[in-house]
């Protein structure tokens, strides 16, 4: 009988260390250690004895879209953004990239005004929004998409296009470049990969949303007999916009 550890054991002994507590993961190492030098801004595993983070699509501890962040964070990412494009070949040397970051810490102390941040009970200084480029914003889009977790497409992401909806103000206007566009990416069978990026939150707001999951799907109802008619996780959708005003199409 072999007497070497099992994978069970040797993952058990790299996560806790002698007192019980967690200690560092298993992967701590020096590849760990080449990805931080390389990559500025990392999210946190957050893995403990029960959880393994890395295997949940959405982590428990991410970072939910409307919340406010204090100024210090904002700057820091918009930093660890410009610096990591720049390593990524975007700007030509450091000369426009100073100027790029000094111009952005301007726009967002411009914003930032008093309020609560995420995690924090009291007052701080919250930090405003600043407005990237249509080249930053593309080139940005593509290395998250390269960088993704869990996205077997990722090897397309130089190819994704950046649909631009910054100007969209109003619900409407939203359907109907969402619609329109759409059209466009399916491209007749022939899909392009497509980011369509709204105006970003203001400090306490919500910002643009958009209820349902796809923004192509089927409807659901609920027959007289109880059965569902269509997708039954739509249902509730459905009914919300027949509430208000959208009238089913007849067969």
């Amino acid at each position: 009988m072999s007497r070497r550890p099992s994978i069970a054991a040797t993952l058990q002994s790299h996560a806790t260390n002698n007192t019980g507590n967690i200690a560092k993961c298993l992967f701590m190492n020096a590849e760990h250690q080449l990805i931080k030098e390389k990559h500025r801004a990392l999210a946190s595993t957050r893995c403990t004895r029960d959880i393994c983070q890395p295997s949940r699509a959405i982590h428990t501890d991410e970072p939910r879209v409307g919340e406010n962040r204090s100024l210090e964070s904002v700057c820091q990412d918009a930093d660890d953004f410009l610096r990591d494009i720049y390593d990524e070949g975007f700007f030509p040397n450091e000369k426009p990239l100073e100027a790029r970051l000094q111009a952005v810490h301007a726009e967002i102390l411009y914003g930032a005004i008093e309020g609560v941040a995420r995690g924090d009970k009291i007052q701080t200084r919250l930090g405003g929004n600043w407005t990237q480029t249509y080249e930053e914003l593309e080139f940005g889009l593509r290395r998250a998409w390269r960088n993704a977790r869990k996205c077997i497409t990722r090897n397309h992401a130089e190819e994704l296009k950046l649909c631009d909806l910054r100007s969209v103000t109003s619900s409407e206007e939203m359907a109907k470049e969402l619609l329109r566009n759409a059209v466009e990416a399916f491209n007749e069978g022939r899909i392009e990969p497509t980011a369509f990026v709204f105006p970003p939150r203001t400090i306490d707001s919500r910002g643009p949303m958009i209820w349902n999951n796809q923004i192509l799907d089927f409807a659901g109802y609920e027959m007289e007999d109880g059965t569902i008619l269509g997708d039954p996780a739509n249902v509730d959708l459905t009914n919300a916009v027949i509430d208000l005003g959208w009238t089913p199409p007849q067969p």
